[in-house]
């Protein structure tokens, strides 16, 4: 499974209960992925039908760009 940063290890736990740490695997986080540098944001919405992400590129209003 391709998790861009999330270990399977990490991902057994979270879904065990027992993953302790989790605020270093959620939320917004810098990342070198394959040799690129960029962001990773991961978050935990089961029933949500959309998320959105505020940033410079949609001018702070989380609205496509």
């Amino acid at each position: 499974m391709d998790t861009y940063g999330i270990t399977e290890e990490q991902l057994y736990l979270f879904h065990e209960g027992t993953l302790y740490h989790s605020h270093h695997v959620f939320g917004c986080r810098n990342i070198t992925f394959n040799g690129e540098k960029g962001w990773r944001f991961a978050v935990w919405a089961p029933h949500a039908k959309r998320i959105h992400i505020a940033c410079e590129e949609n001018s702070w209003t989380g609205r496509r760009v």
